[in-house]
């Protein structure tokens, strides 16, 4: 018998039940106070993230630094961003079942850390050759492969290390810190601090870089800057141990989910008369019911709700991957659109600053005529879809699991935005141009920019019909359905 069989049970605030051993205690200013230092750790390291991932495009494709093309810069980022979600579930496993969230994310801290080390390194023009080596390159830059270009091998393992490292954070903070609020209605009040929080951390930290001349050192002093942020965040949340709610590892729906549906698979095989074998209409699927204890399986019923759980929250996920795939158009191919349209000479980093739209909703020579002040209204609308999808799918991903998949179901939210950036990189390695490099002008008229206008009308495209099957699936299969008891 499972532990959830065992204990005598009260209802919290996440969906799940806890023993009373472990009833909240806490004053309402402690509570208070560890919601406090999770949202301000939170802010910090968002910024030290957007201080890389809002400018690692435009900083890899600027001359002053590494002259990477166009097309391996964003290419990268694709990359970066993949890599710093599909980490969250490898680490959302290892928290829900073993290591719990605090010490994951603290793990995740200090690989952050190091790779902010030597990124600063990278950047520092006294310490590594790699920007020296940058002026060496071969003028034909439509030829150069990813792993070609100036210092390929350092970038490509710093974004790695911060990619895990961040990974491993996201995937635990936002439970983490939805753990600390004793109510559910709190609980999902919370979500929209933490998004507010998050977004004014893009703003710290894309202002950080953007408004930095741009030259070697500058770009020195700005990751210095976002390393401050990075270890200020660290220091918040070390300091806010004494306040912290901290589950205790349980278990990981995942060693459950091969066995449930391999015992499935064989009753249903034996059985010819499914009617006499269900017990229970309420549950989201009939088949999985088959394995429970209380018809002919082995497994608790707990065990095999978790199943359904997961697998509803997989659909979920799938489905969100082409609007993730649009919203990260947003940092990797955005700036490169903002760098070929008409500038002010005056402003540095304008293109980048425009991105500044999107966090800002949430929160409350020139190839082309075409002014860079559209871009803002491109960010905005960004801004506002993340208004309701962003928060809607954290509620979404904390309400909807079970104790054993706390962290797991967020990393599932985040390893379809990471899925999304491979499929982003893929599409860009892959999409036909005229001269092996996306242009990314605004020329009207010009024949020879048709690669550049067809790339964003094909996402829209598949955005647009994922929606429609989003819809569909939902009337027809309810799988966002939550119950009311989780929130209520």
């Amino acid at each position: 018998m499972d532990r959830s069989d065992s204990e005598e049970l009260i209802p919290l605030r996440s969906g799940y039940s806890l023993s009373k051993s472990r009833r909240d205690i806490r004053s309402p200013k402690q509570q208070k106070l560890a919601e406090y230092f999770v949202l301000v750790s939170t802010l910090l390291e968002r910024a030290a993230f957007y201080a890389l991932a809002t400018n690692l495009v435009v900083h890899l494709d600027s001359s002053a630094l590494l002259d990477w093309s166009s097309q391996n810069s964003s290419v990268a980022a694709f990359i970066f961003f993949g890599i710093t979600n599909i980490s969250t579930i490898a680490s959302a496993i290892i928290s829900d079942a073993k290591s719990g969230r605090a010490k994951t994310i603290v793990f995740g801290f200090v690989l952050y850390i190091i790779g902010y080390i030597l990124a600063i390194l990278v950047t520092a023009p006294d310490v590594h050759m790699c920007i020296a080596r940058a002026s060496n390159k071969t003028n034909d830059l439509y030829s150069v492969t990813l792993i070609k270009e100036p210092c390929a091998e350092w970038i490509l393992t710093i974004l790695v290390i911060i990619g895990v490292g961040a990974g491993s954070i996201q995937s635990n903070m936002a439970v983490f810190g939805a753990e600390q609020i004793p109510d559910s209605r709190p609980t999902s009040r919370y979500f929209d601090k933490y998004m507010i929080a998050i977004n004014i951390g893009g703003i710290v930290g894309t202002l950080t870089t953007s408004l930095i001349k741009l030259d070697p050192k500058s770009y020195f002093h700005g990751y210095v800057i976002a390393a401050v942020y990075l270890v200020v965040a660290f220091l918040l949340f070390i300091i806010g141990n004494q306040y912290y709610i901290k589950t205790e590892p349980y278990d990981t729906v995942v060693v459950h989910c091969i066995p449930v549906t391999i015992t499935a698979c064989r009753l249903k095989c034996q059985s010819h008369n499914e009617d006499n074998t269900i017990q229970s209409d309420d549950r989201p699927s009939r088949f999985f019911d088959l394995s429970s204890a209380a018809t002919s399986g082995k497994f608790s019923e707990r065990m095999v709700r978790d199943v359904i759980s997961l697998r509803r929250a997989f659909f979920v996920f799938v489905l969100l991957i082409p609007y993730f795939l649009i919203y990260h158009q947003l940092n990797a191919t955005f700036p490169l659109q903002g760098e070929h349209m008409h500038r002010p000479s005056d402003v540095k980093n304008i293109a980048t600053l425009m991105s500044l739209g999107d966090p800002i909703i949430i929160v409350s020579s020139d190839e082309s005529s075409m002014s860079v002040y559209i871009l803002s209204i491109q960010s905005i609308c960004m801004g506002v879809s993340e208004v309701f999808a962003m928060v809607a799918s954290y509620e979404f991903a904390y309400f909807a699991a079970p104790q054993s998949a706390q962290s797991l179901f967020m990393s599932l939210r985040f390893a379809s935005i990471g899925v999304s950036s491979f499929i982003g990189s893929g599409f860009m390695a892959w999409f036909p141009t005229t001269s092996f490099n996306i242009d990314f002008s605004c020329r009207m008229g010009d024949i020879a920019n048709w690669p550049f206008y067809t790339y964003f009308y094909i996402l829209a495209g598949v955005q647009f019909i994922f929606m429609m099957i989003f819809i569909l699936c939902h009337k027809k299969f309810n799988i966002i359905r939550m119950d009311s008891s989780l929130t209520d």
